[in-house]
């Protein structure tokens, strides 16, 4: 156990694990500033906070079968809030104009 302290190999590869993780961890940052700043300002700072935290419970989950049940949830939900909160007034706009509009 203690001769990984003073393996090189071992310390190149921790050191390449922490960069690819702050990398990835910038990119969620990025990722998610661009989609909160197509919010109305009302709704930005509460965006940001649930992906915040979503961000942050992905990392914490431990084993993988709760990964995959955190990650079925949140799939979950976002299809609903996408269907509650844009798909049912297209389908209106679509009827309003004649045409037909199938959401599956």
């Amino acid at each position: 156990m203690f001769s990984l302290l003073t393996d090189s190999s071992a310390w190149a590869a921790f050191l390449t694990l922490a960069v690819i993780e702050i990398v990835l961890g910038v990119d969620n940052l990025v990722f998610l500033a661009v989609m909160v700043a197509r919010l109305p300002p009302e709704q930005q700072r509460l965006a940001r906070q649930i992906g915040l935290l979503a961000a942050m419970l992905g990392r914490v989950v431990g084993s993988v079968e709760l990964s995959e049940r955190f990650l079925w949830d949140l799939r979950r939900t976002a299809q609903e809030l996408v269907v509650e909160n844009h798909a049912v007034r297209l389908k209106e706009l679509s009827r309003e104009h004649g045409l037909g509009l199938s959401i599956e």
